[in-house]
């Protein structure tokens, strides 16, 4: 069966409460949220610590742009956070290299990632965040988490 190559630029983003980095490099999430963020106190509410790790994959000159990251958050206008990644310093990494077991399953693509932790963040009630990247006039959607209220729930009495 001949493998299909996927279609470039794309993405994905984690949430977590906490990144740590190893001596050897190894990244550490703490705190991994799924697909909601449920705040039990209610709103609004300060987060002391959330990280997003922002990935983003394209194929070698695919794109002379640099690469904005954008952490927004509904309801608000300015970004809680955000980075630029220039084209030169995307360009000055070694390009992927064909090995020879890869056969035609080869196909060179470049990833990049780009780790925001944050602190003290103000979240004034329910709604998403949303992680993006920007190309020149192209933007891709990486995730988006939902950011809800619940009470914690109270332990019931079971009648023996």
């Amino acid at each position: 069966m001949k493998m299909k190559k996927c279609e470039t630029p794309f993405g994905y983003a984690i949430f977590c409460d906490e990144v740590r980095i190893e001596n050897t490099g190894k990244q550490i999430y703490i705190g991994v949220y799924n697909y909601e963020m449920v705040i039990p106190t209610g709103f609004p509410v300060r987060l002391r610590s959330l990280a997003v790790i922002a990935n983003l994959a394209e194929r070698p000159n695919e794109s002379r742009d640099d690469v904005k990251f954008i952490v927004s958050y509904s309801g608000i206008d300015k970004p809680i956070a955000e980075t630029i990644v220039p084209r030169a310093d995307l360009d000055a990494l070694p390009a992927p290299q064909r090995e020879p077991e890869d056969g035609d399953l080869f196909d060179p693509i470049m990833a990049m990632t780009v780790v925001f932790n944050m602190v003290d963040v103000n979240l004034s009630g329910p709604g998403r965040i949303t992680v993006a990247a920007e190309r020149g006039s192209e933007s891709i959607h990486l995730a988006r988490l939902k950011v809800s209220h619940s009470p914690i729930p109270q332990p019931v009495a079971i009648p023996a």
